[in-house]
């Protein structure tokens, strides 16, 4: 082994563990703050008292058993029709002789690609106007 193919190699670890500690902080950061009373979860001293009361706080601040609820309800009725309509187009898909089965077949595929973030203003909009 090369000495600077090792010096290169020992750099290239450190940027990437100094790389995961950065990212790794503010998940950090939250943590210190959710287990820690008001008063010291700003100062960051090391033997500074720990507490659940946030948690407990939290949640009794919203009913977040309500919000589960609604949640496991709403995905699992997108996951029933997402797959009731994909299975029945991919059916046609295969099954059928299309004239523009090609280009159906990309539009699906463009669709697909397009990242649902793009489309969260028009759903603002539409929202608005309701």
């Amino acid at each position: 082994m090369k000495p600077q193919c090792a010096v290169g190699r020992l750099c290239l670890n450190a940027v990437i563990w100094l790389t995961a500690v950065l990212w790794l902080l503010p998940i950090l950061v939250a943590l210190w703050v959710a287990i820690h009373p008001a008063a010291e979860q700003g100062s960051f001293t090391l033997f500074a008292p720990l507490t659940l009361q946030n948690f407990i706080d939290a949640w009794h601040a919203a009913p977040f058993a309500r919000y589960f609820l609604n949640t496991i309800l709403l995905v699992l009725m997108i996951v029933v029709c997402q797959l009731v309509l994909a299975t029945m187009a991919a059916y046609a898909l295969v099954r059928f002789r299309l004239k523009y089965s090609g280009v159906l077949f990309a539009l699906i595929l463009l669709q697909l690609m397009i990242s649902p973030d793009v489309l969260i203003l028009n759903n603002y909009k539409t929202i608005g106007a309701l």
